[in-house]
């Protein structure tokens, strides 16, 4: 009995490939078969039937997919590859790709049909649960490569049951997405940490000090909501030279805890929420390249922290900004 199976909790720590850049451009040379270091270091832990990769964004993780996925395809007898990703947009990062162009034994190419993220409809529930019938043709085909959403992929497995994917390569991109979203998984966030609860994180509130003439005129209604998992005060250091930041400091005006929950589905939530009242205003960055600052909101700073009550009762997936009223109202 080795170690893996004789434990009591049935425990396997996943290899993983994990990589920081010293922005010396090092990393974005490729070796012989079109790789670069993050690619190389994913393609040798091929062979394992588990893989986490941890890499900068930008710096090729879809591409370090692609080789591994297909060396599992034409060497290590998987019938297919199912490629997972949180929203139909981020299904273009795995078009096709002539990777024997650069020195790779196969191209990488999904068939037209198989891209379910292409496919007509909105990123809705009801809609990725009526492609479940296009991922049972593909799993009875003789083609190798799907593309689609988490959304549809679970409703896949709920549908088909998870024996219908053995033998296939799963990979599941922006994997902390995966989380679920239903309002009976008990409460997004609490005011007071419960003994199972595990802090992870902090929902800040920030006011900016631009002398920019809309953010002057509206400063005590514009707010930069986000969410991060260190100290609020590390994540601003340096805000006058970020264009992310108004190239401004900024001012925290509220800051609440969070316990057990998702950091990036806490902020795309939020996001969402109030879409309707994004700013929408140009700067130039500390090198004189035009950036629209995302992320900054036209709400009023009560409005916000009625939101966060709203996480509390679990209501607020009910709800959206109303601009011209200045308030939540139902969606």
């Amino acid at each position: 009995m080795n170690a893996q199976t004789g434990s009591p909790l049935n425990t396997y720590t996943v290899p993983s490939v994990s990589i920081k850049t010293a922005h010396t451009g090092a990393t974005n040379k490729a070796n012989a078969l079109g790789m670069r270091t993050m690619q190389e270091r994913a393609y040798a832990k091929r062979g394992e039937q588990y893989l986490l990769i941890k890499s900068p964004p930008a710096s090729g993780k879809s591409r370090a997919l692609m080789f591994v996925a297909l060396d599992k395809l034409n060497n290590q007898g998987i019938k297919q590859a199912i490629i997972v990703v949180p929203e139909r947009s981020i299904g273009s990062s795995f078009a096709d790709e002539p990777l024997t162009k650069f020195g790779f034994y196969w191209d990488w190419q999904v068939a037209p049909q198989w891209n379910l993220c292409n496919a007509p409809g909105a990123d809705e529930p009801k809609v990725a649960k009526s492609k479940v019938e296009s991922v049972k043709k593909f799993l009875a085909s003789g083609d190798k490569v799907l593309v689609c959403t988490h959304a549809t992929f679970r409703f896949a497995v709920e549908e088909l049951g998870i024996q219908s994917f053995d033998d296939r390569l799963i990979a599941i991109d922006e994997f902390h997405h995966v989380s679920s979203t239903a309002t009976d998984m008990g409460p997004l966030f609490s005011d007071s940490q419960e003994q199972d609860d595990i802090e992870t994180g902090t929902i800040y509130v920030l006011r900016s000090q631009s002398s920019h003439p809309y953010v002057a005129e509206h400063r005590e209604l514009i707010h930069k909501i986000g969410v991060t998992g260190g100290k609020v005060e590390t994540r601003i250091s340096g805000a006058d030279k970020e264009a992310t930041y108004l190239l401004a400091g900024v001012e925290v005006v509220a800051a609440y805890k969070l316990h057990n929950i998702n950091r990036v589905r806490m902020e795309n939530l939020f996001h969402k929420i109030f879409s309707s009242a994004q700013i929408d205003i140009t700067i130039d960055d500390r090198f004189g390249n035009p950036v629209k600052p995302r992320e900054w909101f036209l709400v009023p700073l009560h409005v916000i922290d009625q939101a966060v009550k709203h996480i509390t009762d679990g209501t607020i997936t009910e709800l959206v900004y109303d601009t011209k009223s200045a308030s939540l109202k139902p969606a």
